[in-house]
């Protein structure tokens, strides 16, 4: 059920439908948190809408999962630039936010 939860989120998330897309991918999510795709995609949802909250909390819940000292330097990092971006320019958001699941 999760995983066609998660499709339905990215085909709404490729169709920039981004409330619904993410409705399904928290559904997804609530159905089995270890679908990491679904992590990745309310991340670029978030980024998507500058919701930085949302990406955060995926990039947290990712860095939890993956239990990596790497994976946990690169969500580090990424939380860090996510703390600069809600202060940033909106040119500086849209590159940052090409980043895709």
């Amino acid at each position: 059920m999760a995983l066609a939860q998660y499709y339905l989120g990215k085909i709404n998330y490729i169709q920039k439908k981004y409330d619904r897309a993410e409705e399904y991918v928290r559904q997804a999510s609530q159905t089995d948190s270890n679908l990491l795709e679904s992590w990745l995609l309310l991340i670029s949802i978030g980024l998507q809408q500058t919701k930085y909250e949302e990406a955060r909390e995926g990039l947290l819940h990712m860095r939890q999962a993956m239990n990596n000292k790497m994976v946990s330097k690169l969500i580090d990092e990424q939380l860090s630039t996510l703390a600069s971006l809600s202060q940033a320019s909106p040119a500086s958001v849209r590159s940052f936010s090409q980043i895709q699941p």
